[in-house]
């Protein structure tokens, strides 16, 4: 699976259940060539709620690799929880706009929730300054 080069990707594997749960053989080997091309692209994965009114925990299993992917092979790999897919192509705006300003990372996970955006993560930085406030 070849993804274009310096575009950004959006995954709806989640659609019908955790896509990481009870994965076989040729599902682990789909995955392994998507996440193999995306050295030259980002993606964001829609996935259900699991962070803010969780629904399935099962699904917060692609918040902790996209983390480990984000870190190990510095690919931009978003997640956001919704409660209703239709509201993730909003979301997926912010994503494509996403820029690195020196000192704080760009946003990598998001929920929408009842028409409402939230940012998950805050990095070391930004919770002391909000701690401060």
């Amino acid at each position: 699976m070849s993804l274009p080069a310096n575009q950004d990707a959006i995954a709806f594997l989640d659609d019908e259940g955790p896509f990481l749960e009870n994965m076989d053989n040729q599902r682990f080997e789909s995955y392994k060539s998507l996440v193999e091309n995306l050295k030259q692209c980002g993606i964001f994965w829609v996935t259900g709620l699991s962070q803010i009114q969780c629904q399935d925990l099962r699904f917060g299993q692609i918040t902790g690799f996209a983390r480990t992917i984000r870190s190990e092979m510095l690919v931009d790999f978003a997640t956001c929880e919704v409660d209703n897919v239709n509201t993730s192509l909003d979301v997926f705006g912010k994503f494509q706009i996403r820029k690195e300003d020196g000192t704080l990372k760009p946003e990598f996970e998001y929920a929408s929730i009842d028409n409402t955006t939230y940012t998950l993560l805050l990095n070391a930085r930004r919770a002391v300054e909000v701690e401060l406030e």
